[in-house]
This record gives C-alpha cells, sequence and structure tokens, in this order.
C-alpha cells in the first residue's frame, strides 16, 4: 500500500513538472523615459576689475568706478604724455543665465552719457573706450580673438547700439575691456582725460541688450 501511494506521489509530481515545463507565458512592459531641459532665461553680465599693470583679474563688480585718477606727466620711455589714468580697467563678459540652457543670438551694447561739470565740452563717453573680443577656450585655456568691431569709444555706442551676432561670438562668449582712453589707440572718437578737462564728476551708463535661445 505504501508503495502504491509513493508511486502515486511520483506520478502526480512529474505530471506537475511536466504540465508546467510544458505552458510558456511572454509579456512586456513599457517605460517612457523623458527629460525636459530648462531655457535660460536671458543673458548674464560678470564685470571683473582687472589691474592695470599685471592684467591680473581681481574682484567682480556691479559698477564700473575709474577712481582714483593719477597724472603721467611722460610715459615709460620718457615721452610727454600729461594726461591722467587709473591703476585698472574692466572686463565685461556676456554669457547666459545659469539658471537653463541658452545660446545668445545676439547683443546690442549702449551706452547713454551722463552729467558733466559745467562747461566742459565732452563727457565720460569721449574719454573711455571698449575693446570687443570673442573668447573661447581651447585645450583648457582661455583664447582671445579680436572682433571686426575693434575698439570704440563709448561715445560712439550711443543709442542704437553696437549690434555683436550670435556668428561673431559661435563657440564662445562676448567680452568686453572697459578702459579710460590711454592715448595709444588711433581712430578712436575723443581722447584721453587731460587738464584741458573741467575737474568735477562724469558719468554715464552702459547697457547690454542680449537674446538668447
Amino acid at each position: 500500500m505504501k508503495k502504491l501511494i509513493m508511486s502515486l506521489m511520483i506520478a502526480v509530481a512529474l505530471a506537475l513538472t511536466f504540465a508546467h515545463e510544458g505552458r510558456t507565458a511572454t509579456n512586456s512592459e513599457s517605460f517612457p523615459v523623458s527629460v525636459t531641459i530648462p531655457a535660460s532665461s536671458g543673458i548674464d553680465i560678470v564685470a571683473t576689475e582687472v589691474d592695470s599693470a599685471t592684467d591680473t583679474f581681481g574682484l567682480q563688480v556691479s559698477s564700473l568706478n575709474f577712481d582714483p585718477l593719477t597724472f603721467f606727466a611722460t610715459d615709460d620711455q620718457g615721452n610727454p604724455m600729461n594726461i591722467w589714468l587709473p591703476d585698472h580697467y574692466y572686463a565685461m563678459d556676456v554669457g547666459v543665465v545659469s539658471n537653463g540652457s541658452g545660446t545668445v543670438q545676439s547683443v546690442v551694447v549702449e551706452y547713454t552719457e551722463g552729467s558733466k561739470p559745467a562747461g566742459q565740452t565732452e563727457g565720460l563717453g569721449h574719454r573711455t573706450t571698449a575693446d570687443f573680443v570673442k573668447m573661447s577656450i581651447v585645450n583648457s585655456q582661455e583664447v582671445q580673438t579680436p572682433l571686426s568691431i575693434g575698439k570704440k569709444a563709448l561715445i560712439d555706442l550711443s543709442p542704437p547700439g553696437q549690434l555683436v551676432t550670435g556668428a561673431e561670438i559661435a563657440n564662445g562668449w562676448l567680452r568686453l575691456f572697459v578702459g579710460a582712453n590711454d592715448g595709444t589707440s588711433t581712430n578712436v572718437t575723443g581722447g584721453p582725460i587731460s587738464n584741458a578737462d573741467r575737474p568735477g564728476p562724469y558719468n554715464g551708463t552702459l547697457k547690454f541688450t542680449g537674446t538668447v535661445l
């Protein structure tokens, strides 16, 4: 009797095994994959003070102040100068706000002349310049390429301003070097600050308007 029961159990077990092995089930499940890249909200300007003697970048700033001025009667070779110069200039880098992705499509740089002392003919825009360059990274090093715009007196950036296209700064970014006219640049409106200028405060406003896609 025990042998019969054992034989039946083995037979049932084999039958269940064969039944399981004979049944094949196939199905599939899908998982959507997605991401949303946020768009940058616009251009971002970083202005940095640069030491005139060493070209060393210093602190970031929110305004361009050229005080204090120092009088130079001659240059390093003893040639007459008779001009006033600051000990620094500014680098202004134009990028995109880091809250999203985007590429600068165009930038308009515009200068508006402010006040000047009574009796003074030319304002600060005639005594300061902006040099337009493209910056890029090559082999982990910054590379500077002059733009065809070149160097201009700020007064020549008066409305409607100077347009820089995205094509001109492709694969890089726009940098402006803004400083006092030192008298070494030709074909630039105005000239250096000299004793012919009336003493007192001078000011103006430099504005950047950009399109990001």
